[in-house]
């Protein structure tokens, strides 16, 4: 047999769920559960990443093995924002963190965010002037007159 197929009866029966229970809880048939395990139906990614957002199972270890059963609770929440929020990994990666830092560090980065948006609601609003009709360019400093500001 595939230890795919294995691995996932594996999950199963530690979780302590029946065919028809698990089968019921991801969306498909008890046949179909069975169908994998005897390694008679391919399995797929999605049933994967299924398991994962369902029950915490470690996609790494479906497929190859590797690592743990079941993924820790900051690895679950990352891979729920990965594939439920359609977050990037590195986007994921920041609310772990932030959700992980202690209060006073999460106090302290709130409070860098606001000042930044401040900050940029302050410099996008309107252009700076510079005397006589002509804008000055933020970045760089330039002036133009307004025409050349505004097309």
């Amino acid at each position: 047999m595939n230890p795919v197929n294995e691995r996932i009866k594996t999950v199963r029966q530690a979780l302590g769920l029946s065919q028809a229970k698990m089968a019921d809880m991801v969306g498909l048939t008890k046949g179909g559960i069975s169908q994998m395990e005897q390694d008679q139906r391919p399995i797929s990614a999605r049933h994967v990443k299924m398991l994962g957002l369902m029950f915490g199972v470690n996609a790494d270890w479906v497929w190859t093995g590797d690592g743990e059963m079941f993924l820790d609770r900051e690895s679950k929440l990352k891979v729920a924002l990965e594939t439920e929020w359609a977050l990037a990994a590195d986007e994921a990666k920041l609310i772990v963190n932030f959700i992980a830092a202690p209060p006073d560090q999460r106090r302290q980065l709130l409070a860098t965010i606001d000042a930044l948006t401040q900050w940029r609601q302050g410099f996008c609003r309107k252009p700076l002037q510079g005397g006589a009709g002509r804008a000055i360019h933020r970045t760089t400093g330039e002036r133009r007159s307004r025409r050349s500001a505004t097309a």
